[in-house]
C-alpha cells in the first residue's frame, strides 16, 4: 500500500483536498484498468500486447496470457545523476486472468525465449507485473 506523507504546518482542510484528489487519482486509474479499453487496447496482442505461454510449475498447468513484455534493459539519466538501469525483463498481465499465483519455479515464454519467474508485485488497481530472468 502506498505511504503518503502530508506537510503537519498545511491546514486540515488542505490535507482532505489533498487526500481527495489522491483517492480520485487512485479511482481514475482502477477504473482505466478494469475499463473494456485498457483490455481491448493495451492488452490487445494487435495493438500492444504480446500473447506469452506460462507455465505454473507446481499446479503443472499452462496458459496463455496476452501482456505487455518490457525490453530487458531500460536506462537512462536524468541530469547529473549517473542514471537509472533495469536489466530485468518483465511482463503485466491482468491480475483477473493470472489462474495461479506466480511462483519462481514457473517459467515464461515470449516470442520463443524462455525466461524464468524471479519475482511479482500487484498494484492493487489491477495488474500484476511479473519480473523475469533469462532462463
Amino acid at each position: 500500500m502506498p505511504t503518503v506523507t502530508i506537510d503537519s504546518s498545511i491546514s486540515i482542510d488542505l490535507a482532505v483536498q489533498q487526500i481527495s484528489v489522491l483517492k480520485k487519482s487512485i479511482d481514475f486509474f482502477k477504473n482505466l484498468i478494469y475499463s473494456d479499453d485498457f483490455t481491448n487496447n493495451w492488452l490487445n496482442t494487435n495493438e500492444f500486447a504480446v500473447t506469452v505461454t506460462y507455465q505454473h510449475a507446481i499446479a503443472r498447468t499452462d496458459a496463455n496470457y496476452s501482456c505487455l513484455f518490457d525490453d530487458p534493459h531500460v536506462s537512462f539519466t536524468v541530469g547529473e545523476d549517473p542514471g537509472i538501469n533495469n536489466l530485468r525483463p518483465q511482463i503485466m498481465v491482468s491480475t483477473s486472468d493470472l489462474k495461479v499465483r506466480p511462483n519462481k519455479s514457473d517459467y515464461v515464454f515470449v516470442e520463443g525465449k524462455k525466461y524464468f519467474v524471479d519475482d511479482y508485485e500487484q498494484d492493487g488497481v489491477g495488474t500484476t507485473t511479473i519480473y523475469l530472468r533469462s532462463a
